[in-house]
């Protein structure tokens, strides 16, 4: 009797072990301000399978959020993980909440959404800048407000034009067609940095075959503590 009961003891812990091992990067996910209508850049999500045996996973969400890339389709092995990138659409001027729940069988793992919808963004005329591509930010992990000089052999881009950013670090992080307005041949970025370190990145301005993505070269993303 005795050892039955520690065997199904075993049994039990085994199986928490399992269902409470399993992991998700990031843990929240804050869109920041986008405009009403306008969707939100993509965020990647990880869920990593440490628990002790192969998962399949039901994945929803919830409120004025998406999952336009599912990678996660197959189940996920042992030891292994899989991604799918969320966005974010208000359609008010307002808080927006949400979640992304990851349903592995044994139990969930969900993912707090948030975001406000506005009218407009406001950007800067200018940053704290060390030098023509160094842009300081207080840490990692927050929103930043940048600018940069973009030309089209083609002629001028009008005000109000949308050119799209797309920049990668050397630690794999980055962020993917990212619309910026331009006003006077400027464009003006409001992106998520989630580490610090240099970016390289390429510009697009759909139906223009002239435009020059050259311009955006690279930027560095420093602390403006030294960190």
């Amino acid at each position: 009797m005795k050892t039955r009961f520690v065997g199904s003891v075993v049994a039990m812990l085994l199986l928490c072990l399992s269902i409470s091992a399993q992991e998700v990067s990031p843990t929240n996910v804050n869109f920041g301000d986008v405009v009403v209508g306008q969707t939100s850049r993509q965020v990647n999500v990880t869920f990593t399978n440490t628990g002790n045996s192969d998962l399949e996973l039901t994945i929803t969400i919830s409120g004025p959020f998406a999952i336009p890339v599912n990678h996660c389709g197959r189940g996920v092995k042992v030891g292994t993980h899989c991604n799918v990138d969320v966005t974010y659409t208000p359609n008010a001027e307002e808080t927006d909440a949400g979640t992304l729940l990851f349903n592995y069988g044994q139990g969930t793992v969900d993912v707090p959404l948030t975001g406000t919808g506005v009218a407009t963004l406001t950007y800067p005329t200018k940053n704290k800048l060390k030098g023509p591509k160094d842009v300081g930010i207080s840490e990692a992990g927050t929103y930043v407000s940048f600018y940069d000089t973009v030309t089209s052999k083609g002629g001028t881009i009008p005000d109000g034009e949308l050119v799209y950013f797309t920049c990668e670090n050397s630690k794999g992080g980055g962020f993917r067609k990212v619309p910026a307005p331009v006003e006077a041949s400027v464009a003006f970025l409001y992106i998520y940095i989630d580490q610090f370190g240099t970016y390289s990145c390429t510009a697009n301005y759909p139906g223009d075959s002239q435009f020059d993505p050259s311009v955006s070269n690279t930027w560095n993303f420093y602390s403006y503590y030294g960190d």
